[in-house]
């Protein structure tokens, strides 16, 4: 158990880095299109997000679809690699993509369903709310308990 306790502990670590950088990220870049909405002149994007500043709202909005199916796929990864080294075993891989794309395409009805009944706000805040369960560690929080007690009914 010591031998995979430090790489878990890793991995858990990046997760909530990983969360943070993902929330800085977003935090910023809905400021920024704040800013561009409103024309008020002041952006307030950090060096590091610079890139973003001549950006048009339309481009910067459609890049946040981009972002978050990179950052769900830097989860997802992060997640299977710890269930890997918590079960020591990748037989689980299944179950974590299983979870990560169910919970990824309720967001994404969730997303088109406001767009369509004319509840544009309502449907992009369930979306926002369902996805970032899979952009933080809470993916991993629920499958190491529900994939243990998985193989304990096996057993």
């Amino acid at each position: 158990m010591r031998s995979r306790k430090i790489p878990l502990v890793l991995l858990i670590a990046g997760l909530f880095f990983l969360g943070f950088f993902r929330e800085f990220v977003f935090e910023n870049i809905n400021s920024h299109l704040i800013h561009l909405k409103n024309q008020d002149g002041i952006s307030n994007l950090p060096g590091p997000l610079f890139i973003f500043k001549g950006w048009s709202f339309s481009a910067l909005y459609y890049t946040k679809f981009l972002l978050v199916l990179l950052f769900a796929a830097g989860f997802f990864g992060l997640t299977h690699w710890a269930v890997s080294i918590y079960f020591r075993t990748s037989a689980y891989w299944k179950a974590t993509a299983a979870l990560f794309l169910g919970v990824f395409l309720l967001s994404l009805s969730a997303f088109v369903l406001g767009k369509l009944t004319g509840f544009p706000e309502k449907g992009y805040s369930t979306a926002r709310f369902l996805i970032e369960f899979i952009q933080s560690p809470l993916a991993l929080f629920l499958l190491i308990p529900g994939l243990t007690l998985l193989k304990e009914e096996k057993n």
